[in-house]
């Protein structure tokens, strides 16, 4: 099982969805890459999407993308003892 893409942004903020990735398969180097399901970059929330990445041969592969939309950026007490920053983040 292959753990979901996690993107998050700050309403209204422009997000490019596959800039930054590396796409290829073993015949093409250059793949089409878009996002398939709905969201409103306009409107704080989490949105359960899909990448889809399609070669010149017609093949598509999806994986899970979950976008967080954020009215402003979380912050984190480290004194908090319901937040485990290491745990969250390395496992």
């Amino acid at each position: 099982m292959r753990l979901p893409t996690y993107r998050s942004t700050l309403v209204n903020e422009e997000i490019d969805f596959c800039d930054g990735g590396s796409f290829i398969d073993n015949y093409d180097r250059e793949l089409t890459c878009s996002v398939v399901g709905d969201y409103d970059l306009s409107k704080a929330d989490t949105y359960y999407l899909q990448y889809e990445r399609k070669d010149d041969s017609g093949n598509i592969t999806n994986e899970d993308l979950t976008l967080d939309v954020f009215k402003e950026w979380p912050s984190y007490d480290s004194d908090d003892d319901d937040y485990d920053y290491e745990e969250s983040y390395t496992s």
